[in-house]
This record gives C-alpha cells, sequence and structure tokens, in this order.
C-alpha cells in the first residue's frame, strides 16, 4: 500500500526497504543525496526521495517480510521526532497484528474446508457402497422410509420395492477370484442404474443383493413392464 507515491512497486536493486528487512532494524536517511543512496534513481529522479524513515514489517513468526516507511522530497537534518519515531512502531505494530490476524482467519478458513470435506467423506462413506459406488443398505432403508411414511409417489400413482440377486455368485469367486466378482458388481450396478427412471433408487444391500424403490410405479401391469425391461438389460455379459 501507498500513500502520495504514484510508483506501486520499484526494482528490488532500488529499493530501500529492501535494506530495512536485510538490516531487520529501523532505517532513517535524513538526506538521501549525502548517503550512500544519492545515486538512486529514486533519488536523481521521481519521487526524488530525501528523508526516509522505515521500520521492517515482521510474520508472525517473526521474519521479516516487508517494511513500513515513510518518505519526503524534503531534507529533514534532524531526522524524526521521539513521537515520530513512535507513531512509526505503532503503525508497524499494528501492520504485523493485522498480519497475525489474516493468517489466523485464513487458517481458520482452511480448517474449515477441511472439515467440511471430512464431514461430506463421512457421509458419503455412511451412505454409499465402496465398491459400486451405489448408495448402501442404509440410505436405501432411508428412501425407503420416507416413501412408506411421507408417501413420496405422486396422486395416483404407487411405489414398487424390488428385491434382486445374482444367482451363482460365489461360483464366480471360488472359479476366477475376487477381483473378477468385483468387477461382475460393478459391472451389474452399472446396468442396474441404467435400467430404472431418474427418480427411481437403486442400492447395493450387500454382497450381491440389490434393491430398487420404483417410486412412481403406477398399476401391477406397468409394475410388471418395468421388471421385464430391467431384467432384459441385465441380461447383457458382463465383461472381465
Amino acid at each position: 500500500a501507498a500513500i502520495n507515491l504514484p510508483a506501486r512497486e520499484t526494482p528490488l536493486s532500488q529499493s530501500f526497504c529492501a535494506h530495512v528487512v536485510k538490516r531487520n532494524g529501523p532505517m532513517v536517511i535524513e538526506d538521501a543525496t549525502r548517503s550512500s543512496f544519492a545515486t538512486n534513481p529514486l533519488v536523481t529522479g521521481g519521487p526524488c526521495i530525501r528523508l526516509y524513515a522505515g521500520m521492517p514489517i515482521h510474520s508472525p513468526s517473526g521474519v521479516p517480510i516487508g517494511a513500513l516507511c515513510v518518505l519526503d522530497k524534503q531534507p529533514r537534518p534532524e531526522g524524526l521526532t521521539d513521537l515520530q519515531c513512535q507513531a512509526l512502531a505503532t503503525l508497524t505494530a499494528q501492520v504485523e497484528q493485522l498480519l497475525a490476524m489474516r493468517m489466523l482467519l485464513f487458517e481458520r478458513d482452511k480448517n474449515l474446508e477441511a472439515q467440511t470435506a471430512l464431514a461430506a467423506e463421512l457421509t458419503r462413506a455412511l451412505h454409499v457402497d465402496s465398491l459400486t459406488g451405489l448408495p448402501n443398505r442404509a440410505a436405501f432403508h432411508q428412501a425407503l422410509e420416507s416413501v412408506v411414511i411421507n408417501g413420496h409417489p405422486p396422486c395416483g400413482r404407487r411405489a414398487a420395492l424390488l428385491l434382486i440377486d445374482l444367482d451363482h455368485f460365489k461360483q464366480i469367486n471360488d472359479w476366477l477370484g475376487h477381483d473378477a466378482g468385483d468387477q461382475v458388481l460393478r459391472d451389474f450396478s452399472a446396468k442396474l442404474s441404467g435400467a430404472v427412471g431418474g427418480g427411481d433408487f437403486v442400492a447395493r444391500l450387500g454382497g450381491d443383493e440389490f434393491g430398487i424403490i420404483l417410486r412412481s410405479a403406477g398399476d401391477d401391469l406397468q409394475i410388471s413392464s418395468a421388471i421385464i425391461s430391467i431384467t432384459e438389460r441385465l441380461r447383457s455379459p458382463a465383461t472381465y
């Protein structure tokens, strides 16, 4: 930040403040034209610095990271008064406190984001089957309870509950191994999800057992038609 100074940044090679940071202490130059900075472009040209007074700004860990300074185009052979030095030190301390607060707020926000992400992951773990990505038994029970208690199907419609398992699934695990069995379950889950409507609910209940809630099933004929359609979609072979 700068007040009454057109330049927002200066090259490091020309910077007065860089010397303050390097020495990690206050620096007061009463007349830059009579100092080692006499040939500095900031002295020979705009902003024509004569007086410079700077205090290092420290990070919360105590590392000097910048400087707070005051400049004048007129030299001040007497330098700064004790009151002015104290004011500069007080302002610097306030800047350091603000930086520390910003760091604390930043860390707090990071912790909140991490906690939110962890809570979301835990919620997902409690309600999602890790192998297939389908809702698990707990999520299925919640969905079923919602339909039974709250009556979610639209007026004049019915809900239907379908329970499905895979025949001879144990033989796949025994003959081809569990990797093959897992692939079959993932493939079956994908087909099952694609065989129902967007408003229906599919879950893996455990092992080779799956459940479907048709939330807007209609009459017995429509339910039978839906079951036939789902069964046909599931007949295609799984690849491994």
